[in-house]
């Protein structure tokens, strides 16, 4: 009696958190894009003739460089949450369907990982989606789907440093010229 009182009480739990982990996962959704929109909104001031001003000189240049690589821990770190709330709400949605078939719930128990791949997989995930974890298979069927929707706004984080530096150093002019010249 006492083991259907304490499904019954994690059911009521995941009831009542399911709908905030919800709202949880688009809150850093919507974050993730708006920091995306606001690198397209400060790669458009720089490429007017204002904001490129500024740019020409080293030090406007790296307090750009500084503020891209905050705007971009920051933009990495809501979709790492955003994951993360998935993740958890697809183990919820999953613990509940077993719990209404009769299944026995199984506590998932990761493999212990050596820490410096661990610290290397964080770190690495910070600069662009990757596997940094672990993750039941029979919970998350499709990994990729974790890290598609990552790739979007990472890609635009990074074509915007791409674009600011090709303005400030021609790279692609003198790329052409050393291949001009080789040939």
């Amino acid at each position: 009696m006492a083991n259907t009182n304490e499904g019954n009480r994690r059911i009521e739990f995941i009831k009542l958190t399911l709908p905030m982990r919800a709202v949880y996962h688009n809150h850093k959704e919507i974050m993730a894009h708006a920091c995306a929109a606001l690198e397209i909104g400060i790669l458009a001031w720089v490429m007017t003739k204002d904001g490129w001003k500024l740019l020409q000189t080293n030090e406007g240049f790296a307090c750009f460089v500084i503020l891209w690589i905050l705007i971009h821990l920051y933009l990495r770190w809501e979709l790492r949450n955003r994951r993360v709330a998935s993740i958890v709400i697809t183990s919820r949605l999953d613990y509940l369907q077993e719990w209404s078939n009769g299944v026995e719930h199984k506590k998932h128990n990761p493999k212990q990982q050596k820490i410096y791949w661990f610290v290397c997989g964080l770190i690495f995930d910070f600069l662009i989606p990757c596997f940094s974890g672990t993750y039941p298979k029979k919970r998350v069927r499709n990994h990729w789907g974790l890290y598609f929707g990552e790739w979007l706004p990472t890609g635009i984080s990074w074509l915007v440093l791409l674009a600011v530096v090709q303005r400030k150093y021609d790279l692609l002019t003198r790329l052409w010229g050393v291949a001009m010249r080789c040939s």
